[in-house]
């Protein structure tokens, strides 16, 4: 469910931008074909993966920061918890597009932008996306059903790998002048990594081993 209400919202963002049918979603910008695989009408498929791929750790670690991750929450706390998500998926974007589209050129924004070639509005219109889906996250993990699974599951193996998976998806970033050399993208895409992506990362991390968890636990 969660994947595919991701892969839905993402793809009518996604090909509402790259068709250029609202100005204020993405726009702009075109996927290469060469390096993205198969395009389903100017869009590939694999980018619908990646939203979920992070769009799902994302949201185990704001459920985590929150404290939420075994309770039922309200409208307003589960809005809370998607806009720390999407923040949280925002800082991420932050340190790949640069190089994604303007070294690799996955994708091509035909103005330039403001960041290292990749236009600010860009990040904006990603965190209204991705909010989006992360906020309907809710209607399929708050209900009663889906809490008496999740509190089966309160053992911390259970929230620590997809927490650990965000911060994989950020090693290759931190580690690019040394494994792609040093330039200007690379070295600033390291340090956005280095800081601004690590900190849910250790927040969520301190928040599952919080001593009063472990009390809880014994």
């Amino acid at each position: 469910g969660m994947f595919a209400l991701t892969f839905t919202i993402g793809y009518v963002a996604e090909f509402t931008g790259v068709r250029r049918l609202s100005e204020s979603t993405f726009g702009g910008y075109y996927y290469t074909e060469a390096l993205n695989g198969p395009l389903w009408f100017g869009v590939p498929p694999i980018t619908m993966i990646d939203y979920f791929a992070l769009g799902y750790p994302a949201y185990i670690i704001a459920r985590v920061i929150a404290g939420t991750e075994t309770r039922r929450t309200s409208v307003l706390k589960s809005f809370g918890v998607a806009v720390l998500a999407a923040l949280t998926m925002v800082t991420h974007d932050l340190s790949v597009d640069p190089t994604q589209a303007t070294v690799r050129k996955l994708w091509i924004w035909e103005g330039g932008g403001a960041y290292f070639g990749v236009p600010l509005h860009n990040f904006v219109d990603w965190f209204f996306v991705t909010m989006s889906f992360l906020f309907l996250y809710r209607f399929l993990t708050n209900g009663s059903g889906a809490m008496t699974f999740i509190a089966a599951k309160t053992s911390r193996q259970f929230y620590l790998p997809p927490i650990l998976v965000y911060l994989a998806f950020a090693l290759p970033v931190m580690l690019g002048p040394v494994l792609h050399g040093e330039t200007d993208i690379s070295l600033s895409m390291s340090g956005v990594a280095m800081f601004a992506t690590t900190i849910p990362v250790l927040a969520a991390i301190l928040a599952l081993y919080r001593d009063d968890r472990q009390a809880a636990a014994h």
